[in-house]
């Protein structure tokens, strides 16, 4: 997964994970009475649509079409794998946050590939594996994957960065499969919560609710409202433009944290979006 001072705790890509002020940019419409223009306060960002008349937005209606990001072509799916591939094990394992790696001799087998990290990230062999029960992240181990493989292997050590588990070494790799359904949790409605949600995807949509802040080193972070009402922090690298205080975003990512709060760490700009 990102490489950053995760996840202790992320809302309209979320439920993600920024949260600090109430939505509510104050907008304001001319309205042309043949005399003095009037200022009307609409309490919501005003959208001009192509009959050029000016209608308002509700953040929790959602994009015309749900939104799936970068994971639109992998044939997402809402139906999570029913493999048992032995991550719980390795969680159960994982040494607590602030202690030192540990070294394991645990095998798993058939988990499936549910993200990758975005090659302009500068973080390759960076990925996220999860099975019926659990999820967990891999970082630096290399092997070949794509969104929708199976993998097996042999784990060796295991990190624990800012409390997500890490595979930080293994041997005798292998992908089992290709080509299956990519599991998003539909957070649009429903809450999650990082210790049974962590790291898998979530679609969310809602409104962003702050300026940005800066927060760790070339990212800014934004308070965020999600459609099923839960508040994010939304991170995102400083040169993604375009996005500001009040504006209507659909995020689908895997789910993080940051001190507590939940969190999503956009760092493909493909899953992200205005509407």
């Amino acid at each position: 997964m990102f490489r950053f001072a995760t996840l202790p705790l992320l809302a309209a890509l979320t439920l993600a994970a920024c949260v600090r002020t109430e939505p509510g940019d104050d907008a304001t419409v001319e309205t042309d009475t043949g005399s003095e223009p009037v200022e009307t306060d609409t309490g919501s960002e005003p959208v001009e649509t192509d009959t050029g008349m000016v209608h308002t937005v509700d953040c929790n209606e959602g994009p015309a079409e749900p939104f799936y990001g970068a994971y639109g072509e992998s044939s997402p799916t809402t139906t999570r794998t029913s493999t048992d591939a032995g991550i719980d094990a390795l969680i159960a394992a994982a040494p607590g946050d602030g202690e030192d790696p540990v070294e394991v001799d645990l095998t798993i087998s058939g988990a499936l590939v549910t993200h990758v990290a975005y090659a302009g990230a500068n973080t390759p062999n960076n990925y996220n594996l999860i099975d019926a029960n659990d999820a967990v992240n891999v970082f630096g181990v290399e092997l070949d994957v794509s969104l929708g493989d199976t993998v097996s292997m042999k784990v060796t050590e295991l990190t624990n960065y800012f409390g997500m588990i890490e595979i930080t070494a293994a041997e005798e790799l292998s992908v089992d499969s290709s080509d299956n359904g990519v599991y998003i949790v539909d957070a649009t409605t429903a809450a999650v919560a990082y210790a049974s949600e962590g790291l898998l995807n979530v679609r969310v949509h809602g409104q962003i609710t702050s300026d940005d802040e800066p927060c760790g080193s070339n990212n800014k972070c934004y308070d965020y409202l999600a459609s099923n009402g839960q508040a994010f922090i939304l991170r995102v690298p400083n040169n993604l433009n375009g996005y500001g205080n009040g504006d209507c975003v659909a995020v689908t990512n895997p789910l993080g944290q940051f001190g507590g709060d939940l969190q999503l760490d956009v760092r493909d700009f493909d899953n992200i979006t205005k509407y």
